[in-house]
């Protein structure tokens, strides 16, 4: 018996990789089996943005906005991430979603779908 395989099925990481591949092969399903099992041994906010993606793919919007926010409040200065959250929260809390963006914009004046976004809803 390998000990690195064995090792390898308790880390988190392993998971999300497992998970990684069934999203690539249209298993949306088990991508989702498998990044939970992630999360239940290790929280990372990678792991819950890729939830976040599955559900969508799933027209579950509830649960992936759910991921979204969990990823958020694991690395809000994630730019990517932050965008994300700023973009599900707009119509439920335009101020909170705004100052994300401006937030975005001042420690990364070149993410643009931030400023893009920022621009439309500051503009008009």
């Amino acid at each position: 018996m390998e000990e690195g395989n064995v090792d390898m099925e308790k880390d988190s990481y392993y998971y999300y990789q497992l998970g990684i591949a069934s999203m690539k092969n249209g298993d949306i399903d088990d991508a989702i089996m498998n990044f939970d099992k992630s999360i239940s041994l290790n929280r990372h906010f990678k792991t819950y943005e890729k939830l976040y993606e599955s559900y969508n793919l799933l027209g579950d919007k509830n649960r992936a906005k759910d991921c979204i926010c969990k990823a958020y409040k694991e690395n809000p200065n994630n730019d990517r991430i932050a965008y994300l959250y700023a973009n599900e929260l707009i119509d439920e809390d335009e101020e909170t979603s705004l100052k994300i963006l401006r937030d975005i914009v001042i420690r990364n004046k070149s993410y643009k779908p931030a400023i893009q976004m920022l621009s439309k809803y500051e503009e008009g």
